[in-house]
């Protein structure tokens, strides 16, 4: 797979990862603004913060269409609090 993209801390690397795994941590707080990131294939690393900002930038779904609002439920009718035959039995 060409889309792997390697972490690098204190000179550890980790991976390959799914770009959207990446993300995935970031937003999990798990990496630091101190990693790198290198991109399968490539000998460049480059920081987290710039590799993010470009990996958010072009998969940044397109806005969806707004859903219709749903119908509000049918309000029962309030029941009757009682009926002829027991206003004649009291």
């Amino acid at each position: 797979m060409n889309d792997l993209v390697y972490i690098s801390r204190n000179f550890t690397e980790f991976g390959g990862f799914a770009p959207a795994e990446i993300v995935d941590f970031q937003k999990r707080g798990i990496l630091c603004e101190s990693d790198f990131v290198r991109v399968h294939g490539s000998e460049a690393w480059i920081p987290l913060t710039d590799w993010l900002t470009s990996a958010v930038a072009t998969d940044t779904p397109a806005p969806k269409a707004a859903k219709p609002k749903a119908k509000a439920p049918a309000k029962k009718k309030a029941a009757k609090s009682s009926t002829k035959k027991e206003k004649a039995a009291a």
